[in-house]
């Protein structure tokens, strides 16, 4: 290995050259690592970087002893030798070197740290280490790249060259193709970079490829023949050439996977045309509500913005969207998180859209309407990124407002599928904006508000339309009485409402299968019991005062809101209602008690009013209680007698 008598030595500029070369081959290979470091709660940059910096420079080390120089060097034709004619370099000599250049480096090769005193002129790292950077074969006019082409090279520096330098370029397209939906780069100069880097690197594969393949198919006769070059054997030929085809497979269908599925695609990127398309946005007539619709596209932001500056009385954003940039979707959370504007979904809002459905103040799923959460795919295989690019999405998901759990089973699910959240999932981690109480609605602006408003707001809410399908034009009366209360404050609004449904129980019930008139009774008993302590507000509560049914706890309120959900869509009794029998009131009178059945037909809303003391909610709580010890056929009688009213 040694440098030879027409051996020269390499100058500044050529070494800068080389060094170039290698950093941009170290930061290609090390851009998952520097993703990695770059995560909030990881190393301070300045560390993180040197850290990276030293650590990969290191990878010199092995290439200086095995190959006698690095891959930058290596390509430009120099080579690494002992100053003094030995034939091989020791770890002693190019540890010292690799610390010694780095000062050279640092001082920014100041000109004393090349002055030796004699007739030749090298670096200060490399007179500490005895080793001399010289040309290769300066005999030879051809270019390194040629003699690899050619398969002239031997075989292991042959396969540094096929190995190296695709691998650089495919982990930054890579990172391109992960961070670019992320917003880290512009869709535009990500499509462009893509659409002509891939076809440079599919060239770089093959001329790797090819030149390898023919290294290692040269004879050992001829590999030994020439300079610098050992016969390698036959076995191990075989193992490059299979290593090199499989490794130029691996990286074309990369290529073909990536990026030819997505040429049309980035194609109209790069002249400015989404091919998502852009969702529109339009006001309604009122001014108050800001409708978006269709994928959130290149130019979407833009638009919403445009319309946010044109309509200052909005109150709700109502969107639905299944596609889109998450870059846009940022844009518009923003815009609508500043001007503090609630949020509904009226159809599908899935992919990027839960973030801007996720910005408002307020939020609502319309009935009918779905929320769906979806990561981001880093490509059809791309393995280094689609965990750093999870972590980075996750973290954009917790600060949108989304719980760990819900992040977790987001990241969980495949990025071509949609996960979509339980009712009682978006409820718990706050996905939607839960009313205090199960009948309450979300109030407009009781300046200026309408009966449309009261309805609108009425329409939101699944147990309303419950309400209406059962009994239609209820929500149309409640707004108007609503509208009517809206002088006395938002609770008076609330109530004003309620009071249209608890109107509607008793024909409810009446029509209501036994189970359903058992479960009530359940309920109305854990409802006696929890207002137990204050007779007044429980004899008002069965006579139908809805001031002091919420006075309920919340959680009996909202038990009582699931079983109203399950009575409204029970498909009504078929059976006429028709006053019980003398036997069956005498079954009643024996099962229990003489006055039984006068004090079940007046327990829950009496019928006519009842003497004074009659409405004793002691004398219920027992009476219902013991409804529990009764046969089948017996409780069915008791509930009929309560419930069953013509």
């Amino acid at each position: 290995m040694s440098a030879g008598p027409a051996a020269s030595p390499i100058g500044p500029l050529a070494r800068l050259l080389a060094l170039a070369i290698d950093a941009a081959w170290l930061l290609g290979v090390s851009l998952p690592w520097i993703w990695w470091i770059s995560a909030p709660g990881r190393l301070e940059p300045a560390w993180a970087w040197l850290g990276v910096v030293v650590l990969l420079s290191l990878a010199a080390l092995p290439f200086w002893l095995c190959l006698g120089g690095t891959p930058g060097q290596l390509l430009l034709g120099q080579r690494l030798v002992d100053d003094r004619g030995a034939p091989r370099l020791l770890w002693r000599q190019v540890l010292l070197r690799w610390a010694s250049a780095w000062l050279t480096l640092a001082s920014l090769l100041y000109a004393p740290l090349w002055r030796d005193g004699g007739r030749r002129t090298r670096a200060w790292h490399e007179r500490m280490s005895g080793t001399a950077l010289v040309e290769r074969d300066p005999e030879r006019p051809e270019s390194v790249p040629y003699r690899h082409w050619v398969g002239e090279l031997p075989l292991a520096e042959s396969l540094v060259h096929a190995l190296a330098w695709p691998l650089p370029l495919l982990l930054a397209f890579g990172a391109v193709q992960a961070a670019a939906p992320l917003g880290h780069a512009a869709l535009r100069g990500g499509a462009l970079l893509l659409l002509l880097g891939w076809p440079l690197l599919a060239a770089v594969i093959v001329w790797g490829a090819v030149g390898a393949w023919r290294a290692a198919g040269r004879p050992a006769a001829r590999a030994a023949s020439m300079r610098a070059a050992t016969a390698t054997p036959q076995s191990r030929r075989t193992a490059a050439r299979a290593l090199v085809a499989l490794a130029a497979f691996a990286g074309l269908c990369l290529g073909v996977l990536n990026v030819l599925p997505r040429v049309p695609e980035l194609v109209l990127l790069v002249f400015g045309h989404d091919p998502l398309g852009s969702a529109e946005a339009t006001v309604s007539p009122d001014g108050r509500r800001l409708y978006v619709k269709g994928p959130l596209g290149l130019g979407s932001a833009a638009q919403v913005q445009r319309r946010l500056d044109d309509a200052p009385q909005l109150r709700w954003v109502v969107l639905e969207s299944a596609d889109g940039r998450l870059p846009e979707a940022l844009r518009i959370a923003t815009a609508l998180r500043a001007r503090g504007l609630r949020t509904r979904v009226s159809g599908e809002c899935s992919g990027p859209c839960a973030f801007a459905f996720l910005s408002g103040v307020r939020r609502q799923l319309l009935p009918g309407a779905r929320l769906g959460l979806r990561r981001l795919s880093a490509g059809t295989f791309n393995p280094p990124y689609q965990g750093l690019l999870n972590r980075s999405f996750g973290a954009r998901l917790e600060a949108a407002g989304l719980t760990p759990h819900l992040v977790r089973k987001t990241l969980a699910t495949p990025p071509s599928r949609t996960w979509y959240p339980e009712a009682d999932e978006q409820a718990a981690s706050h996905l939607v904006t839960v009313p205090e109480r199960p009948l309450d609605v979300e109030l407009p602006d009781p300046q200026g508000a309408v009966l449309a408003d009261y309805a609108e707001a009425l329409s939101a809410s699944v147990l309303w339309q419950a309400l209406e399908q059962r009994f239609p034009g209820l929500q149309a009366l409640a707004a108007g009485q609503m509208a009517a209360a809206s002088a006395r404050g938002a609770d008076a609004v609330q109530l004003a409402a309620q009071q249209a449904v608890s109107a509607r129980l008793p024909p409810l019930l009446a029509r209501a299968s036994p189970e359903t008139r058992w479960l009530y009774a359940e309920i109305l008993l854990a409802q006696m019991q929890a207002l137990g302590d204050d007779p007044a507000s429980c004899s008002a509560l069965l006579l139908g005062d809805v001031a002091a049914h919420r006075l309920l706890p919340r959680e009996l309120a909202w038990r009582e809101a699931g079983w109203l959900l399950g009575a409204l869509t029970e498909a009504p009794r078929a059976e006429p209602v028709r006053r019980p029998k003398p036997l069956e009131l005498e079954v009643i009178r024996r099962t229990l008690g003489t006055h039984a059945p006068g004090h079940l037909a007046g327990l829950w809303r009496p019928p006519s009013p009842l003497p004074a003391g009659a409405a004793d909610c002691a004398r219920g709580k027992a009476m219902l209680a013991e409804l529990d010890t009764l046969a089948a056929p017996q409780r069915r009688l008791a509930l009929r007698l309560m419930f069953e009213r013509e």
